[in-house]
Protein backbone atom coordinates (compact mmCIF):
# COMPACT_ATOMS: atom_id res chain seq x y z
CA UNK A 1 0.00 0.00 0.00
CA UNK A 2 1.26 3.32 -1.06
CA UNK A 3 1.50 5.81 2.34
CA UNK A 4 1.65 9.26 0.08
CA UNK A 5 0.00 10.45 -3.46
CA UNK A 6 2.93 11.71 -6.00
CA UNK A 7 0.58 12.46 -8.99
CA UNK A 8 0.90 16.15 -8.66
CA UNK A 9 4.11 16.92 -9.76
CA UNK A 10 3.00 17.97 -13.59
CA UNK A 11 0.81 20.36 -11.61
CA UNK A 12 3.86 21.11 -9.36
CA UNK A 13 5.57 22.39 -12.87
CA UNK A 14 3.18 24.27 -14.00
CA UNK A 15 2.11 26.27 -10.51
CA UNK A 16 6.04 26.81 -10.25
CA UNK A 17 6.23 28.50 -13.66
CA UNK A 18 3.28 30.46 -13.39
CA UNK A 19 4.56 31.85 -9.73
CA UNK A 20 7.91 32.83 -11.34
CA UNK A 21 7.20 34.38 -14.64
CA UNK A 22 4.22 36.41 -12.52
CA UNK A 23 7.69 37.34 -10.46
CA UNK A 24 9.67 38.50 -13.65
CA UNK A 25 6.79 40.55 -14.38
CA UNK A 26 6.34 42.32 -11.37
CA UNK A 27 10.27 43.44 -11.50
CA UNK A 28 9.43 44.56 -14.90
CA UNK A 29 6.84 46.88 -14.47
CA UNK A 30 8.42 48.22 -11.00
CA UNK A 31 6.43 46.77 -8.47
CA UNK A 32 9.44 46.36 -6.46
CA UNK A 33 13.44 46.49 -7.00
CA UNK A 34 15.56 43.39 -7.15
CA UNK A 35 16.53 44.34 -3.71
CA UNK A 36 13.60 45.48 -2.18
CA UNK A 37 12.73 42.02 -0.27
CA UNK A 38 10.29 43.21 2.31
CA UNK A 39 7.98 44.38 -1.01
CA UNK A 40 9.33 41.00 -2.80
CA UNK A 41 7.98 38.43 0.05
CA UNK A 42 4.97 40.81 1.09
CA UNK A 43 3.73 40.90 -2.59
CA UNK A 44 5.25 37.39 -4.61
CA UNK A 45 3.21 34.07 -4.32
CA UNK A 46 7.42 32.27 -5.51
CA UNK A 47 8.96 34.38 -2.60
CA UNK A 48 6.03 33.49 0.21
CA UNK A 49 6.03 29.79 -1.28
CA UNK A 50 10.17 29.67 -1.27
CA UNK A 51 10.61 31.56 2.10
CA UNK A 52 8.11 28.81 4.10
CA UNK A 53 9.73 25.80 2.56
CA UNK A 54 13.81 27.43 3.00
CA UNK A 55 13.14 28.37 6.79
CA UNK A 56 12.32 24.69 7.58
CA UNK A 57 14.47 22.97 4.48
CA UNK A 58 17.32 25.41 4.40
CA UNK A 59 19.58 22.79 6.10
CA UNK A 60 19.79 20.36 3.54
CA UNK A 61 20.69 23.38 1.21
CA UNK A 62 23.43 24.49 3.64
CA UNK A 63 27.25 23.72 2.57
CA UNK A 64 30.47 24.84 3.82
CA UNK A 65 32.39 26.16 1.10
CA UNK A 66 35.22 23.95 1.65
CA UNK A 67 33.48 20.95 1.37
CA UNK A 68 32.13 21.85 -2.09
CA UNK A 69 34.78 23.95 -3.77
CA UNK A 70 38.59 22.59 -2.74
CA UNK A 71 40.37 19.91 -4.35
CA UNK A 72 39.35 17.70 -5.76
CA UNK A 73 36.95 20.35 -7.80
CA UNK A 74 38.51 22.54 -10.27
CA UNK A 75 37.04 26.32 -10.35
CA UNK A 76 37.62 28.02 -13.84
CA UNK A 77 37.24 31.36 -15.08
CA UNK A 78 37.79 32.41 -18.88
CA UNK A 79 37.71 35.68 -20.54
CA UNK A 80 37.19 36.42 -23.74
CA UNK A 81 40.72 37.82 -25.92
CA UNK A 82 40.86 39.97 -29.12
CA UNK A 83 43.74 39.06 -30.85
CA UNK A 84 45.73 42.29 -30.70
CA UNK A 85 44.98 42.06 -26.71
CA UNK A 86 48.40 41.29 -24.27
CA UNK A 87 48.98 38.08 -22.71
CA UNK A 88 46.53 37.96 -19.80
CA UNK A 89 47.21 38.25 -16.29
CA UNK A 90 45.55 37.39 -13.40
CA UNK A 91 44.54 40.46 -12.61
CA UNK A 92 42.34 40.16 -16.09
CA UNK A 93 40.20 37.29 -14.11
CA UNK A 94 39.17 39.29 -11.17
CA UNK A 95 36.01 41.26 -11.21
CA UNK A 96 36.36 44.82 -11.80
CA UNK A 97 32.82 47.10 -11.57
CA UNK A 98 33.96 49.61 -14.41
CA UNK A 99 33.91 46.62 -17.02
CA UNK A 100 30.55 44.93 -15.99
CA UNK A 101 28.49 46.83 -18.12
CA UNK A 102 26.36 44.15 -18.52
CA UNK A 103 23.31 41.48 -16.49
CA UNK A 104 24.71 38.49 -14.66
CA UNK A 105 22.30 35.73 -13.66
CA UNK A 106 22.53 36.73 -10.06
CA UNK A 107 23.85 40.36 -9.90
CA UNK A 108 23.55 44.02 -12.02
CA UNK A 109 25.89 45.69 -13.48
CA UNK A 110 28.68 47.45 -11.48
CA UNK A 111 28.38 44.47 -9.17
CA UNK A 112 32.24 42.67 -8.24
CA UNK A 113 30.73 39.20 -7.43
CA UNK A 114 33.27 36.44 -9.08
CA UNK A 115 31.51 33.76 -11.04
CA UNK A 116 33.36 30.38 -11.53
CA UNK A 117 32.54 27.37 -13.24
CA UNK A 118 33.69 23.77 -11.32
CA UNK A 119 33.97 20.15 -11.58
CA UNK A 120 37.00 18.36 -12.79
CA UNK A 121 39.43 19.80 -14.75
CA UNK A 122 37.87 19.30 -18.35
CA UNK A 123 33.88 19.94 -17.44
CA UNK A 124 35.35 23.11 -15.46
CA UNK A 125 37.10 24.25 -18.71
CA UNK A 126 34.06 23.18 -20.74
CA UNK A 127 31.62 24.92 -18.55
CA UNK A 128 33.54 28.42 -18.65
CA UNK A 129 33.37 28.51 -21.89
CA UNK A 130 29.65 27.81 -22.77
CA UNK A 131 28.84 30.44 -20.16
CA UNK A 132 31.04 33.03 -22.10
CA UNK A 133 29.26 31.74 -25.22
CA UNK A 134 32.11 31.21 -27.28
CA UNK A 135 32.10 30.27 -30.84
CA UNK A 136 34.33 28.84 -33.38
CA UNK A 137 37.14 30.70 -34.23
CA UNK A 138 37.18 32.95 -30.86
CA UNK A 139 40.19 33.21 -28.34
CA UNK A 140 39.87 32.61 -24.73
CA UNK A 141 41.65 32.45 -21.98
CA UNK A 142 41.41 30.41 -18.89
CA UNK A 143 42.84 30.29 -15.76
CA UNK A 144 42.24 28.52 -12.48
CA UNK A 145 40.97 29.34 -8.85
CA UNK A 146 41.44 28.63 -5.24
CA UNK A 147 39.10 28.81 -2.46
CA UNK A 148 40.98 31.41 0.27
CA UNK A 149 40.95 29.39 3.43
CA UNK A 150 39.69 31.68 5.84
CA UNK A 151 36.56 31.64 3.44
CA UNK A 152 36.64 27.99 3.73
CA UNK A 153 33.89 27.80 6.69
CA UNK A 154 31.67 30.47 4.65
CA UNK A 155 28.03 29.03 4.36
CA UNK A 156 27.18 28.46 0.47
CA UNK A 157 23.69 28.12 -0.38
CA UNK A 158 23.80 24.61 -3.03
CA UNK A 159 20.76 24.50 -4.94
CA UNK A 160 22.01 21.38 -7.43
CA UNK A 161 21.58 19.08 -4.72
CA UNK A 162 19.03 17.12 -6.43
CA UNK A 163 20.62 17.31 -9.61
CA UNK A 164 21.23 13.71 -9.90
CA UNK A 165 18.44 12.24 -8.35
CA UNK A 166 14.69 11.83 -11.06
CA UNK A 167 11.61 12.55 -9.04
CA UNK A 168 10.75 8.48 -9.47
CA UNK A 169 13.93 7.98 -6.79
CA UNK A 170 12.88 10.54 -4.55
CA UNK A 171 9.29 9.28 -4.05
CA UNK A 172 10.74 5.46 -3.87
CA UNK A 173 13.35 6.72 -0.84
CA UNK A 174 10.61 8.53 0.91
CA UNK A 175 7.89 5.67 0.64
CA UNK A 176 10.70 2.90 1.89
CA UNK A 177 11.58 5.31 4.73
CA UNK A 178 7.96 5.50 5.83
CA UNK A 179 7.54 1.62 5.37
CA UNK A 180 10.70 0.99 7.03
CA UNK A 181 9.26 3.23 10.24
CA UNK A 182 5.69 1.87 9.98
CA UNK A 183 7.28 -1.77 10.27
CA UNK A 184 9.49 -0.95 13.16
CA UNK A 185 6.69 0.41 14.94
CA UNK A 186 4.22 -2.28 14.20
CA UNK A 187 6.94 -4.45 16.00
CA UNK A 188 6.94 -2.63 18.95
CA UNK A 189 3.54 -2.40 19.34
CA UNK A 190 3.51 -6.35 19.22
CA UNK A 191 5.97 -6.56 21.62
CA UNK A 192 4.78 -4.14 24.27
CA UNK A 193 0.90 -6.23 23.88
CA UNK A 194 2.67 -9.54 24.57
CA UNK A 195 4.82 -8.28 27.70
CA UNK A 196 2.43 -5.94 29.08
CA UNK A 197 -1.10 -5.94 27.24
CA UNK A 198 -0.70 -2.43 25.96
CA UNK A 199 0.61 -0.91 23.13
CA UNK A 200 3.11 2.34 23.42
CA UNK A 201 1.69 5.20 21.28
CA UNK A 202 3.63 5.02 17.91
CA UNK A 203 7.05 7.25 17.78
CA UNK A 204 7.29 8.31 13.92
CA UNK A 205 9.26 11.82 15.09
CA UNK A 206 11.91 10.43 12.70
CA UNK A 207 8.71 10.99 9.51
CA UNK A 208 9.14 14.51 9.65
CA UNK A 209 12.99 14.33 9.06
CA UNK A 210 12.61 11.68 5.88
CA UNK A 211 9.24 14.00 4.52
CA UNK A 212 11.59 17.68 5.12
CA UNK A 213 14.21 16.05 2.99
CA UNK A 214 11.95 14.79 0.63
CA UNK A 215 10.03 18.42 0.42
CA UNK A 216 13.51 20.16 0.35
CA UNK A 217 14.97 17.64 -2.84
CA UNK A 218 11.78 17.25 -5.01
CA UNK A 219 11.71 21.28 -4.83
CA UNK A 220 15.14 21.63 -5.89
CA UNK A 221 14.63 19.18 -8.68
CA UNK A 222 11.63 21.75 -9.40
CA UNK A 223 13.70 24.89 -9.31
CA UNK A 224 16.47 23.08 -11.28
CA UNK A 225 14.13 21.46 -13.96
CA UNK A 226 11.95 24.85 -14.32
CA UNK A 227 13.47 28.35 -14.09
CA UNK A 228 17.29 27.35 -14.11
CA UNK A 229 16.64 27.15 -18.67
CA UNK A 230 19.17 28.82 -21.18
CA UNK A 231 17.93 32.68 -21.58
CA UNK A 232 16.68 32.69 -25.18
CA UNK A 233 16.79 36.36 -25.31
CA UNK A 234 19.04 39.78 -25.06
CA UNK A 235 16.78 41.28 -22.78
CA UNK A 236 19.12 39.48 -19.71
CA UNK A 237 17.73 42.30 -17.27
CA UNK A 238 13.85 40.97 -17.91
CA UNK A 239 15.36 37.24 -17.36
CA UNK A 240 17.61 37.63 -14.88
CA UNK A 241 15.69 40.20 -12.34
CA UNK A 242 14.38 37.44 -10.25
CA UNK A 243 17.85 35.75 -10.01
CA UNK A 244 18.99 38.65 -8.40
CA UNK A 245 16.69 39.11 -5.97
CA UNK A 246 16.83 35.57 -4.39
CA UNK A 247 20.65 36.37 -4.26
CA UNK A 248 19.67 39.17 -2.11
CA UNK A 249 17.42 37.16 -0.06
CA UNK A 250 20.27 34.15 0.27
CA UNK A 251 22.80 37.47 0.99
CA UNK A 252 19.89 38.87 3.63
CA UNK A 253 20.26 35.03 5.38
CA UNK A 254 24.30 35.19 5.96
CA UNK A 255 25.34 32.91 2.84
CA UNK A 256 28.37 34.05 0.79
CA UNK A 257 27.25 32.34 -2.57
CA UNK A 258 25.14 29.93 -4.71
CA UNK A 259 26.12 26.75 -5.99
CA UNK A 260 23.55 26.32 -9.05
CA UNK A 261 23.31 24.30 -12.31
CA UNK A 262 24.81 25.60 -15.85
CA UNK A 263 22.03 25.85 -18.00
CA UNK A 264 24.23 26.14 -21.45
CA UNK A 265 26.46 23.09 -20.23
CA UNK A 266 24.29 20.16 -18.62
CA UNK A 267 27.76 18.55 -17.30
CA UNK A 268 29.11 21.40 -15.07
CA UNK A 269 28.15 23.51 -12.37
CA UNK A 270 28.47 27.01 -11.42
CA UNK A 271 29.26 29.22 -8.37
CA UNK A 272 28.79 32.74 -7.66
CA UNK A 273 31.14 34.38 -4.75
CA UNK A 274 29.65 37.23 -2.87
CA UNK A 275 33.00 38.52 -2.36
CA UNK A 276 35.91 38.65 -5.09
CA UNK A 277 38.33 37.73 -2.95
CA UNK A 278 37.06 34.65 -1.67
CA UNK A 279 39.17 32.41 -3.83
CA UNK A 280 42.60 33.33 -5.88
CA UNK A 281 43.79 32.79 -9.48
CA UNK A 282 46.43 30.04 -9.22
CA UNK A 283 48.85 28.24 -12.08
CA UNK A 284 49.65 28.75 -15.58
CA UNK A 285 47.02 30.93 -17.50
CA UNK A 286 46.10 29.00 -20.80
CA UNK A 287 44.57 30.54 -24.49
CA UNK A 288 42.95 28.26 -26.35
CA UNK A 289 41.00 28.77 -29.77
CA UNK A 290 37.78 27.39 -29.81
Amino acid sequence: MCLFEFSDISKNEKTIQRTWENFRSALATGVFSYNELDAAKANITFLKVFNDLFSHCHPFFDASAESILSCPTTLMRAVRLLPADPDPTYSRFIPNKNYITKHNRFSPPGVEWLYLAMGDPCVAKNCALKECRAVTGELFSLCQFKLNEKYSEKTLVDLTIAEDVSYEDLNRQLENSADDIRNREVKKAVNSIMRKGYAKTPDVSDVKEKLTRWVAYTYARLLSKQIFVPVETEDKEFMYSPFQCMAQYFLSHGYEGIVYSSTVFPEGKNVVLFDKDAATPIGKIIKIYV
